[in-house]
């Protein structure tokens, strides 16, 4: 395996009438062998709650196969042929330490790997958002899949509920539905709307990540259905579920009267097995 580099190796000065002097480049090619040696420089950076770039120092003509694991698991997973000296790891857990190695290579020919490098996600922090008052109503019961939870009367509740100890698991491609249901004192005009933070980025502001949304309604319960996206990372996030006096919620900051209650998902890929 080896590298064409452009190098200057001689130098012809001509001279103008006006005095001024241009250069002729004669330009030729050279070969440098790859020659396979542990890389140095390891190091991570733009860490995130799901996301790491890892770097290293370039070894010339060398391609490279790079190794990460959670710390203590017993399996890697290998990212391979890397023909730059960084790669950005996806997917990851939020708040969980990670070991990771690189090695060069030369065709078939591989160095050992580098000693572990360690570095630690980042937690999700979510924006906080809650009704101000909910004596006249709340959130009664939300269902999706086998989470079916009743909320309890409004008079107790404090506008924002966390239930992510609460979880159920949701199958790439598959069709799920979603049904709300309010406790309120009167014949209140209701909106709705529910998100599934589908990247583990923080946020719901992402394609897709607002599974259902209804304008505002008298109607005893809503209901609609959502379907997984394929190709999404799989795992656990959050979803959160809204519903506000008079007007559809948006998933951050307070509102006047309504209640906003967070839950957990688990993406899974049964294909898998």
């Amino acid at each position: 395996r080896f590298r064409t580099d452009a190098l200057n190796v001689n130098e012809n000065y001509t001279t103008t009438n006006d005095g001024f002097y241009f250069d002729d480049f004669k330009i030729i090619s050279v070969q440098i062998p790859c020659v396979t040696s542990v890389p140095t420089g390891l190091n991570s950076t733009a860490i995130t709650a799901s996301e790491a770039t890892i770097n290293w120092d370039n070894i010339p003509s060398a391609t490279y196969d790079l190794r990460y694991r959670v710390v203590g698991s017993g399996t890697w997973i290998d990212v391979l042929d890397i023909a730059i000296t960084t790669n950005l790891l996806t997917g990851l857990t939020a708040s969980t330490q990670y070991e990771y190695q690189v090695r060069s290579k030369c065709d078939a020919t591989t160095s050992a790997f580098t000693a572990s490098e360690l570095f630690t996600t980042t937690a999700v922090n979510y924006c906080a958002s809650n009704g101000n008052d909910t004596y006249y109503l709340s959130m009664g019961r939300v269902e999706v899949n086998t989470i079916n939870n009743s909320s309890g009367d409004g008079i107790t509740s404090i506008g924002y509920s966390d239930y992510t100890s609460s979880s159920t698991s949701l199958d790439l491609g598959q069709q799920y539905s979603i049904t709300l249901t309010p406790n309120r004192l009167s014949n209140y005009n209701i909106g709705y709307a529910a998100w599934i933070d589908y990247n583990m980025d923080g946020d719901f502001e992402d394609n897709n990540e607002l599974i259902f949304s209804n304008s505002k309604t008298a109607n005893s319960s809503v209901s609609g259905n959502f379907t997984i996206p394929l190709g999404i990372t799989l795992g656990s996030t959050r979803m959160r579920v809204s519903m506000k006096f008079d007007g559809t919620p948006t998933y951050c900051g307070p509102f006047d009267y309504g209640e906003v209650e967070d839950y957990t998902v688990n993406i899974i890929d049964s294909t898998l097995g």
